[in-house]
């Protein structure tokens, strides 16, 4: 009959790490040979090897820690990233032209900066009832009718020019000007949010 040694080493270790006792079975080297459980004395160097082992466990259990914050940091960072270019930054400049009857306001808003690196130049065109405020109003919003990047038409006038034609009628002329070199994104839309005001929109150089 074969006796396991295995469970009984393991028992004594659980004994000897509940009495606080620890290092008897680190100064011995037992071997289960042949179902015979032999002891020798551990060869020079074991105890520092033992030690390095602990030494190189701590070390990855820092490292995990180390790593992980640095996870969180980044995911944070991101996070904060997010949320600061979803909040519209307010715009530059802020033209305002009220409809005949006084009842709408259609609003010219525009982004420019960037300096001479990367400089930038962004507009939007909102049609608002007189009851909005302006700070109510974003081009996220469902009062935007024309969005695009800044120009100027070939006789270096300034685009986009509104005019209203009647209280429900707003003509809107833009240039396409720049269009010649690199091609460029609008959006259009020709009936305000209420439905009441229609958009005419004349594209030119």
């Amino acid at each position: 009959m074969c006796i396991d040694w295995s469970v009984w080493l393991n028992w004594c270790r659980s004994r000897e790490a509940q009495s606080g006792q620890f290092g008897t079975f680190d100064r011995q080297v037992w071997i289960v040979d042949n179902c015979r459980l032999l002891s020798k004395k551990a060869e020079p160097g074991y105890s520092t090897q033992g030690q390095i082992l602990r030494l190189l466990r701590w070390l990855r259990r820092i490292i995990v820690i180390a790593l992980s914050l640095v996870g969180m940091y980044g995911v944070m960072g991101f996070v904060l990233h997010k949320i600061k270019t979803t909040e519209e930054p307010k715009p530059d400049a802020l033209q305002s032209f009220p409809s005949p009857d006084g009842r709408y306001r259609a609003e010219l808003l525009t982004w420019a900066g960037g300096g001479g690196i990367s400089p930038y130049c962004h507009q939007a065109l909102l049609v608002v009832p007189a009851s909005v405020d302006a700070g109510q109003a974003s081009p996220a919003s469902k009062y935007g009718v024309y969005s695009g990047e800044c120009d100027d038409f070939a006789d270096h006038g300034f685009s986009p020019k509104i005019a209203w034609m009647s209280s429900n009628a707003l003509r809107v002329s833009f240039s396409i000007n720049s269009t010649a070199a690199l091609p460029a994104t609008v959006r259009l839309r020709k009936i305000d949010a209420t439905g009441t005001v229609r958009v005419e929109f004349d594209a030119r150089e």
